[in-house]
This record gives structure tokens, C-alpha cells and sequence, in this order.
């Protein structure tokens, strides 16, 4: 994820983050389903789909931090 789209993403709502974490955990799993078959050509996929997940979910959390003293 570029750092562009990190800025966009603190902008939005955390429902729409939320969405939007829910696709890629779908992603992931059909990711972890392909690689099984080994049929998955791009390995580095799954790593950067548990990334993208994980700056989204610190984003969250940086919203909650901001809105509680």
C-alpha cells in the first residue's frame, strides 16, 4: 500500500475501513486456497495482503486513540 492511499484511508470512516478489510481477508483466504493447490504464481501476494490488513487495523486504532484522551 502506498503512502498516498494510507492518507485517503485516514480520512474515511472506520465502517468503510472496515469494508474494506473484509475484501482483503477474503483476498487472503482465496490466496491461501490457490497456494495450496499450487497454483498460485505470486507468493509475495499473501504477504502483502496480511500487510495492507495490518496498516489498515493500526489506522482503526490510531481513530480510536484520537477520539479518547
Amino acid at each position: 500500500m502506498k503512502k498516498n492511499e494510507l492518507k485517503q484511508f485516514r480520512a474515511k470512516s472506520k465502517a468503510e475501513i472496515e469494508t474494506h478489510i473484509k475484501d482483503l481477508s477474503a483476498k487472503l483466504t482465496s490466496a491461501y486456497l490457490t497456494k495450496s493447490a499450487n497454483k498460485l504464481q505470486n507468493v509475495s501476494m499473501i504477504k502483502n495482503l496480511k500487510r495492507d490488513i495490518a496498516f489498515l487495523k493500526t489506522i482503526i486504532r490510531e481513530q480510536e486513540l484520537e477520539i479518547k484522551p
